[in-house]
């Protein structure tokens, strides 16, 4: 099963959250783009701790966060897929996971002044009540191209 891919790179016309979550949404996967989506603005806070570790969002594999669409200007989220084996993305990669089997961490030493962040966090539930996982084995969502643990 695909743990993580690159859906491509993301660049906003302007570094503001409303431009961010308005001109990301439609390269999301179709279930990712009823979800909200959470834009981390600079702010200069030190991260909580619990970032930084290794760990699933939502409650892993017994949780509601099926997968994950991650975005960072700078200094990518770290992966590590369930073999133990790192995933690396490049900053404005698009990113999505498999929350149930890949874990994440905010890198550490990221600065805080500078990084914009998004993180989208999805059920995988459709409008129709069909699943993403339903919707994907259809071959109704291809990743378009990307690449990455397929």
């Amino acid at each position: 099963m695909t743990e993580a891919v690159i859906l491509g790179q993301f660049h906003p016309s302007r570094l503001q959250s409303e431009v961010i979550e308005a001109e990301i949404r439609p390269l999301l996967p179709p279930c990712c783009q009823l979800e909200r989506i959470g834009v981390r603005v600079p702010m200069g806070i030190l991260p909580p701790a619990a970032n930084l570790e290794w760990h699933q969002d939502g409650g892993g594999a017994a949780g509601t966060t099926k997968h994950m669409v991650l975005w960072a200007v700078e200094m990518p989220t770290e992966l590590k897929l369930s073999s133990g084996e790192r995933f690396y993305a490049k900053p404005f990669d698009l990113v999505w996971i498999d929350n149930t089997q890949c874990y994440h961490r905010q890198p550490k030493g990221t600065d805080e002044t500078t990084r914009w962040f998004c993180a989208i966090r999805c059920s995988g539930a459709l409008k129709d009540g069909r699943t993403f996982y339903d919707f994907n084995t259809e071959g109704a969502f291809d990743f378009r191209g990307a690449r990455g643990s397929l």
